[in-house]
């Protein structure tokens, strides 16, 4: 069984260039863009990232709203064992009601997976994002890339706590 995969959706480019970046940070993580790829695949890995810009109000990319249902149709994927990392990209300025909150929507998905990678982002100028608990941490790593000179760093970072 291969170790680490990443699993990611993009509308203009930005969250497969944090992937990119993530996968040569971890060394050997295999990266899909999940349109062209059977959600199957995703059983093979023991660390699964799974990744998503953010749309509108807090929405997942396109591409991986139909195949969240098909994670729900296959008997042999079954979270138990497995670790999970959710990565979500956003734009704090444009969409500071929602900001990087798509990830959100992977939770129903992984119920028996344990959740890892959560973060303690710095980030300010946005109101609100359901991927931010009451702590303060959000359930995985958050990015602004368009807002943000440092956000390589911020993924070099999560990566080290990752491996």
């Amino acid at each position: 069984m291969a170790k680490t995969g990443i699993f990611y959706a993009t509308g203009k480019g930005f969250t497969k260039t944090a992937c990119e970046i993530l996968a040569s940070e971890l060394g050997g993580a295999e990266i899909f863009d999940i349109e062209n790829t059977d959600v199957a695949k995703i059983s093979r890995f023991e660390l699964i990232i799974l990744a998503s810009s953010t749309y509108g109000d807090g929405e997942l990319a396109p591409a991986w709203k139909d195949k969240l249902d098909e994670l729900d149709e296959l008997d042999e994927l079954d979270f138990t064992g497995k670790k999970v990392a959710l990565l979500g990209v956003g734009n704090r300025e444009r969409h500071g009601d929602h900001f990087a909150e798509s990830i959100v929507h992977f939770l129903p998905k992984i119920k028996n997976a344990t959740l890892v990678g959560k973060d303690r982002s710095d980030y300010t100028g946005f109101n609100a994002s359901l991927a931010r608990e009451a702590n303060g941490e959000f359930i995985g790593l958050v990015l602004d890339i368009k807002g943000d000179e440092e956000y390589a760093k911020r993924i070099s970072a999560w990566a080290k706590k990752l491996a």
